[in-house]
């Protein structure tokens, strides 16, 4: 099973190769019943699920409850967001340590 997810303040796109041709209506109903999401677009063709929600509402934890109830998204503990991407160096590190040396310094800011 193939699986990609984005995240930008105020959407997230779930790609599943499972939901192909088969994603269940019932799902689609409830993440547009979730409070603060705006809308829900789909596509059976590529397997895809759009949700926009109002960026002043954190609704991640609830989108992923929803998805593992259908039994989507198991091993997922958040969705990823642009600030997690900030921490990858820039030019190529000299080693290994220098790698770990950088996301440490970083994420412990």
């Amino acid at each position: 099973m193939s699986c990609l997810i984005y995240q930008s303040p105020g959407r997230i796109r779930v790609r599943l190769s499972t939901l192909k041709a088969a994603i269940p209506n019932e799902l689609l109903v409830e993440l547009r019943n979730l409070q603060g999401v705006r809308s829900v677009l789909s596509s059976d063709l590529t397997g895809s699920i759009v949700i926009y929600y109002d960026r002043n509402i954190r609704c991640s934890s609830s989108l992923l409850r929803i998805f593992r109830r259908y039994g989507l998204l198991q091993n997922v503990i958040g969705f990823p967001n642009r600030s997690a991407l900030a921490i990858v160096p820039k030019e190529k590190p000299a080693s290994l340590f220098a790698v770990v040396n950088h996301f440490l310094r970083k994420a412990l800011k």
